[in-house]
């Protein structure tokens, strides 16, 4: 068969082209594969130790008449007073109040007051 001018060139050019499709779609094909599988795959878990926070002695102290009252001490007379005089009653609230010139605490539990609710100081 004579060889066409021209042809032989643009068969390998068509060849190579081919090639060139072939490989492309290899590399496309397992690029995706990689991702697929990247994306797949759990994330490795990271442990955090979790810092508590520092704890924070507080005292409040009321100073009057040359006196010092600790206010967490006097609650404690507050709790104790209630507790005796009503026995089975949970406290589930209570507020205190220093009044100074009565040289005295009131308190009030659970939303409810009375004038024996109080402590000398």
């Amino acid at each position: 068969m004579p060889a066409v001018p021209g042809v032989q060139g643009s068969v390998n050019n068509s060849l190579q082209w081919e090639e060139n499709m072939t490989r492309s779609k290899r590399a496309i094909k397992k690029q995706r594969t990689m991702e697929r599988s990247q994306s797949s795959v759990p994330a490795a878990v990271t442990t955090v130790d979790t810092v508590q926070p520092a704890v924070t002695k507080e005292t409040v102290t009321f100073e009057f008449a040359g006196k010092k009252v600790k206010m967490d001490e006097v609650m404690q007379l507050a709790k104790d007073a209630f507790t005796q005089s009503h026995e089975g009653t949970a406290i589930e609230s209570i507020d205190l109040y220093i009044v100074a010139e009565e040289n005295a605490a009131y308190y009030v539990v659970n939303g409810e007051g009375s004038e024996d609710f109080k402590i000398t100081l």
